[in-house]
């Protein structure tokens, strides 16, 4: 949904400081102090400055200097008007031209700062004479728009006029002292900077004015995003591009069962590989860290049969698996070792360009198959709304040095979810596999009502799924065998996995380094089952011998 698509009223009656004091009164207001110069104000506000004043059907939004002129035709004093003006065109020619740093110009300015006895700018005489003419209303107008600063840049919203009506608003939708100050007072603390799982209520009716104020903004002005030169920001679609979703509604389970990095790592159905780290003395780790026959067969990796004898190909899989010696010291390091399981899907003409590029490079990097993640989408959301648009797609490129060119799919994507700040819905950040947008429309796929994680086929066959999501295990992305292969067969494509993985010893918070075995290794399905050659082996040896 573009900007423009909802209506709603505008302009806005937004109070004057003047009007604002009179409206609270001369007590002491939580909201006030927060919104107007708190926290609030300094980190949430600012999101305003994403608009221009600009009224949508107007096309392009003013710059600093279209702004200046058009209060300067407020002005009916018209000696002043041409005396504004005039100021106004000599400002716009200085702003235009490239800066120069000069440093005798830049230490007699800073030479001059500080000091009380200067002699009034033009722009200062002139704010006297402006300010004594204009009402309150105009003279907060002249305030911003001289403040918004060089004339070619593109004027953004007035956050303090916006503070001023989300801080009115707040108490117009229903907070009085009354009903809520002895509340807020002895039941919520407000010692730290830390974000309180309770919330003062006013500051929930802050939340609520701002969002309101936000949709009015997106409604009838011009967006102009964030300024950042790697996002497109040219088009307002939803307050996902604010990170002003706090909770997804379509996601009701609090946590996965997935297992985290420092997790201790125990086997399951799905990954059932046990590294049996039994420690040792130094001489016998080492022995276990150089040796290349201690790693597991990962053709009986790469495909795995769960408890109704259904095969399922693992798409993606992190497996780690730590052992700290029995004594903590500097001498005896930890076994810590290893791998990632990633995948991808091209075509069969191009299977043995695609080994020749892969050749015996390392496969550990998690950036050589990278899949899309989201963030601030709403799981129910994938695949059809305009949130997950650069999702999927065929990928040319490859994140290697002189890699050639060879179109491929990678086949999962992931559902993100952050814990933190204001959402409390969650007892922990949520991470889910998902497949990717070719294989849902490939497979005719859908998400399973009430058994999250699982994509259903017309057959009402669960075809997908991160068995994490449910069961305590390793993040994992498994599709059944014979309905990936079919359409493989079908489409003339080929599925390929990457693994990459390292052992390594160090000593505790890895003061002394003893070595890394990096392996990698390349398989691909094929009609006669999992077919791959052994795996390769690069050795970082410590440049100190401990």
């Amino acid at each position: 949904m573009r900007s423009g698509d909802y209506t709603s009223s505008w302009p806005l009656n937004i109070p004057t400081k003047r009007e604002l004091d009179e409206y609270l009164g001369q007590g002491f207001s939580r909201i006030k102090s927060s919104v107007l110069s708190g926290d609030f104000n300094k980190y949430t506000m600012s999101d305003v400055h994403k608009w221009s004043p600009t009224p949508i059907n107007e096309g392009e939004p003013q710059n600093v200097y279209q702004l200046q002129v058009q209060f300067a035709e407020k002005i009916e004093d018209t000696t002043l008007k041409e005396k504004f003006l005039t100021y106004l065109d000599k400002k716009k020619t200085k702003d235009e031209t490239p800066l120069i740093f000069n440093l005798e110009s830049f230490q007699k300015n800073l030479k001059g700062q500080g000091t009380t006895d200067n002699e009034p700018t033009e722009l200062d005489r002139l704010k006297i004479e402006i300010r004594t003419s204009f009402s309150d209303d105009d003279s907060e107008f002249f305030r911003w728009v001289m403040g918004l600063g060089r004339s070619e840049q593109i004027g953004n919203f007035s956050r303090k006029s916006a503070q001023r009506w989300v801080c009115k608003r707040a108490f117009e939708l229903g907070w009085t002292a009354e009903l809520f100050d002895d509340f807020e007072r002895d039941n919520i603390g407000y010692s730290s900077r830390m974000e309180s799982k309770v919330e003062r209520i006013g500051k929930k009716y802050q939340w609520i004015a701002l969002y309101e104020f936000l949709a009015h903004l997106a409604d009838n002005c011009i967006y102009i995003g964030a300024g950042y030169a790697d996002v497109d920001d040219s088009q307002y679609y939803g307050p996902w591009q604010l990170y002003k979703r706090d909770i997804d509604p379509t996601f009701i389970p609090r946590q996965t069962n997935r297992h985290t990095w420092n997790d201790e790592e125990t086997t399951s159905w799905w990954q059932p590989n046990n590294f049996r780290l039994e420690g040792g003395n130094l001489d016998e780790l080492q022995d276990w860290l150089w040796s290349e026959n201690n790693l597991p067969d990962f053709k009986n990796l790469l495909e795995v049969t769960d408890s109704n004898n259904i095969q399922w190909l693992v798409l993606k899989n992190e497996t780690h698996q730590r052992r700290d010696p029995l004594e903590d010291n500097d001498t005896i390091p930890y076994q810590d070792v290893w791998y990632r399981i990633n995948s991808c899907i091209v075509k069969k003409t191009d299977i043995k360009k695609f080994r020749e590029m892969i050749g015996n490079r390392l496969l550990c990097s998690p950036s050589i198959l990278e899949h899309n993640t989201s963030h601030q989408s709403y799981f129910r959301e994938y695949s059809w709304h305009c949130v997950y648009d650069n999702f999927g797609g065929w990928k040319t490129e490859f994140d290697y040095e002189n890699a050639l060119d060879i179109k491929h799919l990678i086949p999962i994507a992931e559902y993100e979810w952050e814990m933190g700040g204001r959402e409390q819905s969650l007892s922990d950040s949520i991470s889910i596999y998902t497949p990717a947008k070719e294989i849902i429309t490939g497979l005719s796929l859908s998400p399973g009502l009430g058994k999250y994680g699982h994509w259903i086929n017309n057959n009402k066959e669960s075809v997908f799924f991160d068995p994490s999501m449910n069961e305590k295990g390793s993040p994992s992305a498994l599709i059944q065998t014979n309905i990936l292969f079919n359409w493989l067969e079908e489409n003339d494509l080929q599925l390929i996995w990457l693994v990459g993985g390292e052992k390594q010893l160090f000593t505790s918070m890895a003061s002394n380094f003893f070595g890394r075995l990096i392996f990698s290794g390349i398989f691909t399905l094929t009609e006669n089952g999992i077919e791959g050659n052994n795996l390769w082996f690069n050795r970082e040896k410590p440049e100190v011998e401990w």
